[in-house]
């Protein structure tokens, strides 16, 4: 699409008997009733086939899809999601937008989301890596900002995740070496520390807990 305005285009929908499906524009302000289901969608191209896929699952659960253009991402998260009055930015974003797929779910239950995230997993219309509900403590950030805080956690879920599978190569390693050995020790003194890290109360640093990770995996 060569315009903002072709970028726009309903017509670029998969069919027209699905939901309302609108792009999110300051311009442009939409209410949909609270209570009622909402997704909201950033970096997934409508007419890709991942985008019509997608849209094809939420037409089927009659949910109303919003979609963010990158110049809309200085829009608080309620705006975005059509909740009824809230308010427009007036000023506008900067910054670089993220290269990332975001999907923004606002009043569905619990058996919907999990429906909807099999559907995903199942079809065309994934992976979408970054993920959140609508709640009363995040309405009132930038979308910019919900998408850092989200791939802030995404970053540490991956890196705690592989240092936790390094941990249980290391304990199977020991588990078969020489307690004398040089090598053995070394291991042991970082697996301590990896366990001291993830043990602590605070969520750890990704930084250190990438670090830790590479010191095992380079002595495995």
């Amino acid at each position: 699409m060569n315009t903002e305005q072709e970028k726009r285009e309903p017509a670029a929908m998969p069919s027209a008997d699905e939901p309302a499906v609108s792009w999110v524009d300051s311009s442009q302000p939409a209410a949909i009733e609270r209570g009622r289901e909402v997704v909201v969608l950033y970096g997934i191209d409508p007419g890709s086939r991942q985008g019509r896929s997608l849209l094809g699952l939420l037409a089927a659960m009659a949910i109303p899809v919003r979609l963010v253009a990158p110049d809309q991402l200085n829009q608080t998260v309620a705006f975005c999601a059509a909740i009824p009055d809230a308010q427009a930015a007036t000023l506008p974003g900067s910054g670089t937008a993220p290269d990332v797929q975001m999907m923004l779910m606002r009043d569905l239950g619990d058996g919907q989301i999990n429906d909807l995230l099999r559907q995903i997993r199942e079809s065309e219309a994934g992976p979408i890596r970054l993920k959140a509900v609508v709640t009363a403590h995040n309405q009132a950030w930038t979308l910019i900002d919900l998408i850092r805080e989200l791939e802030e956690e995404h970053a540490m879920m991956g890196a705690y995740t592989r240092l936790r599978q390094s941990m249980q190569l290391a304990e199977s390693w020991l588990a078969a070496a020489d307690d004398e050995a040089e090598a053995s020790a070394a291991l042991r003194d970082l697996l301590s520390q990896a366990t001291a890290l993830v043990s602590g109360t605070e969520p750890p640093p990704v930084d250190s807990m990438l670090a830790i990770d590479r010191a095992i995996r380079e002595r495995l």
